[in-house]
């Protein structure tokens, strides 16, 4: 038996992140511990027994800095078939969709497509010498915030990392070599996030699908040693300008679409009259409030609040009294998961709520829906991919189906999906690339990527232009399930440059 791909093993950290242990509801098989632990080149060692190296990355019982992950299980039946997920539902926020289905709820209730196992082989060839480059492997790592102020924030770009690692070595190579992950851990500190990048520009031929939220101190080493930086997403103006790095999920840091505001002002006629943006003052959180707030100016909000909340804020009845004065009707919160659920239970307090309750990507998972419980019901999010049960999907079930299988009780997030998608990047560019590949000519094909979809996996992305996406899904808590809110595959709109941006 394995646990459906939305079921996920929560850390504790600093008493904000409620640990859970879900129900098993789908049969199949999984990878072993040592193929597991192949991906990275050592043993697997559990999470919750590692230390934090002082140069920032994680260092396992054994020392290994690249070792550290949770126990995967055993292997049953073939361990080469991953499960997308059972229909059959479950209990609470493990099934696939449906009424109870948390994060993984959709419109249809329908599972997507079955993941595929279907592979390349590009034959053996000599490779150009490089940093991370042997005769049997290409390493790559990932720099994401798995311990610091909030323990496991971007854990699951770590797990979609190593799952697609899995699921390549599988089923194709480059040039005859295997890919090996080395997984470090950024902190959400921009000091351990250059050290990790030091470490990586002679360890590592490059850095693929890492999430920070203070993901400005490598970028300047990653630049300086040519490191190529396939991200996830960047989340500061710094990495941005990097010459090296790019992301998966493109964004230019003060550029946002206003698609998300016109289809809340089309569900909701009238909010726009009266508007709050709240945003959390650390990492890149207080640029995207501002962007955030200037783009729905754009076409036509009242922005009557923006306000930056300190992380350490454990209070909330104020934002929400001065809210209520001004008869806010819109509220959009830039935010971590337990600062979200605890306005929107002040909100509950009070017996006020706005009408519109607007978060992040952050908060599709199953986490955001059981901490919230009733006091979330409504809110609303903007996601840059389909939702997780969306139909015929192959590569989201692709996702779901290794996540399952590599990491079982790891629930997806959308920083996974990104993830994973500048991992199927990079593998296809240096795929092409054969014996020319090179930092250098890695970095001049990833700068060709204007559209770049994932193998259909989410919207068009502009990731050699660093630009913003355009078209994204808006979805609306129903109960414990996310459904679509927006007309069409996707709601789509202008950007909008703002003094952010023009800063």
């Amino acid at each position: 038996m394995t646990r459906s791909p939305h079921a996920r093993l929560r850390p504790l950290g600093a008493g904000l992140i409620a640990a859970a242990v879900l129900t098993v509801t789908a049969c199949g098989s999984q990878l072993s511990a040592d193929e597991v632990a192949a991906a990275r080149g050592g043993d697997s060692i559990a999470l919750e027994s590692a230390d934090t190296g002082s140069s920032g990355e994680v260092v396992g019982a054994t020392g290994d800095p690249g070792a550290i992950g949770g126990d995967t299980g055993t292997t049953s039946g073939d361990p080469g078939a991953p499960v997308a997920g059972g229909t059959g539902g479950g209990t609470g926020s493990t099934s696939t969709g449906g009424d109870t289905g948390g994060a993984s709820g959709g419109t249809t209730g329908e599972s997507p497509a079955a993941p595929s196992e279907q592979g390349t082989s590009t034959g053996p060839c000599d490779l150009p010498k490089a940093p991370g480059i042997t005769d049997s492997e290409i390493v790559i790592a990932n720099a994401s915030d798995i311990s610091g102020a909030v323990p496991g924030l971007f854990k699951s770009s770590q797990d979609a990392m190593l799952s697609y690692v899995n699921y390549f070595n599988r089923t194709s190579d480059i040039c005859g070599r295997k890919l090996k992950l080395l997984e470090l851990d950024s902190r959400g500190d921009a000091a351990a996030d250059q050290q990790n990048y030091a470490r990586a520009c002679t360890e590592a031929f490059a850095m693929v699908g890492s999430t920070s939220i203070v993901d400005s101190g490598g970028a300047a080493t990653a630049q300086n040693c040519k490191l190529p930086d396939l991200r996830a997403l960047a989340l500061t103006r710094t990495r941005t300008l990097c010459s090296t790095c790019y992301s998966a999920q493109a964004q230019e840091i003060g550029v946002a679409g206003n698609y998300t505001y016109k289809e809340i002002e089309r569900l909701h006629p009238g909010v726009k009259s009266s508007a709050a943006f709240l945003y959390l003052n650390t990492g890149g959180s207080p640029d995207l409030g501002k962007s955030f707030s200037e783009a729905a100016k754009s076409v036509g909000y009242n922005v009557k609040i923006l306000r930056g909340i300190e992380v350490a804020e454990f209070n909330y009845t104020s934002y929400v009294q001065e809210m209520k004065e001004a008869d806010i009707k819109f509220v959009y919160f830039v935010a971590a998961t337990p600062m979200v659920v605890r306005l929107a239970q002040a909100f509950q307090q009070q017996s006020w709520k706005p009408e519109v309750l607007i978060v992040t990507q952050t908060q599709y998972t199953d986490e955001f829906v059981e901490l919230g419980g009733s006091a979330i019901n409504g809110t609303y999010l903007a996601l840059a991919h389909p939702l997780f049960t969306t139909p015929g999907n192959k590569e989201m079930a692709n996702y779901l189906g290794w996540l399952n299988q590599t990491r079982p009780g790891s629930g997806p997030t959308s920083f996974g999906v990104f993830s994973w998608s500048a991992a199927r990047l990079f593998t296809t560019l240096a795929s092409e690339l054969r014996e020319n590949l090179t930092r250098e000519n890695l970095l001049a094909a990833i700068k060709k990527q204007r559209k770049w979809t994932g193998l259909g996996m989410h919207p068009p992305m502009d990731v050699g232009g660093k630009q913003t996406y355009t078209c994204a899904t808006i979805a609306r808590l129903k109960g414990s399930t996310w459904r679509k809110a927006n007309r069409g595959e996707y709601a789509c709109g202008d950007l909008v440059r703002t003094s952010v941006a023009k800063g």
